[in-house]
């Protein structure tokens, strides 16, 4: 499984980077083969959600359901199971902080519940410790209110983040 997932992760940062709709379809059919044979696998959860949300962000709605079958509420509805699921650790509540502040400047309120939940879970492996910081470095600016700012530091703290 964690083969499986890794290959996945793979391929979809490569298409991404790489801009190849080839390679983000296959990821997509190999993370859609991990999720649908454990549906409480949390990290199966939130690779699907990464990558149907990651999609819509670079891409936009349309492109991304017209060119990849990337859904917003698809995405949004994997990340909510991976928080639900993912044990108490910080981070898929970091995560999906980040996430939902990078595509919804908007809504702080949120992104804001989730950042403080990250920052009070526990944090046993070196991801979770990662995804704890980047929820707590925008914590002060969703509290302000500050959904641009808060937006913006999340597009660099997420995977990638700084290659944009």
């Amino acid at each position: 499984r964690e083969a499986k997932l890794q290959q996945a992760l793979g391929i979809g940062y490569r298409g991404q980077l790489k801009r190849s709709p080839s390679d983000a379809k296959t990821a997509h059919t190999l993370l859609q083969s991990l999720a649908s044979s454990d549906p409480r696998d949390p990290e199966a959860q939130i690779a699907m959600a990464g990558w149907h949300l990651t999609a819509v962000g670079d891409l936009g709605n349309f492109l991304a359901r017209t060119l990849l079958g990337a859904s917003r509420d698809t995405g949004y509805a994997a990340l909510d199971k991976a928080v639900a699921i993912g044990g108490n650790r910080a981070f898929f509540a970091g995560y999906a902080a980040l996430i939902r502040i990078k595509l919804d400047s908007s809504d702080t309120t949120t992104p804001l519940r989730l950042a403080q939940r990250a920052a009070n879970e526990p944090a046993p492996g070196p991801i979770d410790r990662v995804m704890q910081r980047a929820a707590q470095r925008i914590i002060p600016m969703l509290q302000a209110g500050d959904g641009a700012g808060a937006s913006k530091l999340a597009k660099q703290l997420l995977p990638f983040g700084t290659l944009s």
